[in-house]
């Protein structure tokens, strides 16, 4: 990934956002960091808030707080199982996200409730009632 920003310096603004992903998902969570907060304009949308938070809980800073206050003040409810229903990239590796939100101190399980409107939203296996 460094290697294809060094050879193309002029690269458009979205490629920060495949380079985001795949920095995240092959466990490179600092450089997953440093391809959001890069852009001019740092984080720009929920789904960046989401995979800053997941990759902030990974590395366990003090600024997992921070980026777990700016999700939770776009999405006051949010919980990871509504999140996999709205950004499409955390369904790939569920498991790498859920652990990143756990470890941020973020909710997991969204309440019957919140999925009501949403009939066929994801549901994820560790939120099943018996």
């Amino acid at each position: 990934m460094d290697w294809a920003l060094l050879l193309n310096r002029c690269f458009p603004p979205w490629y920060r956002n495949a380079v985001r992903e795949a920095y995240f998902f092959s466990g490179h969570f600092g450089d997953a960091v440093r391809a959001m907060l890069g852009r001019d304009d740092g984080s720009s949308n929920v789904a960046d808030e989401m995979l800053l938070a997941a990759a902030y809980g990974h590395l366990d800073t003090e600024n997992v707080q921070r980026a777990v206050e700016a999700l939770l003040k776009d999405v006051p409810n949010f919980a990871a199982q509504l999140g996999f229903n709205f950004s499409y990239f955390f369904i790939r590796e569920r498991g790498l996200s859920v652990e990143g939100f756990r470890k941020a101190g973020l909710r997991i399980c969204a309440s019957d409730t919140e999925l009501a409107p949403y009939p066929n939203a994801v549901r994820l296996p560790e939120c099943m009632m018996p």
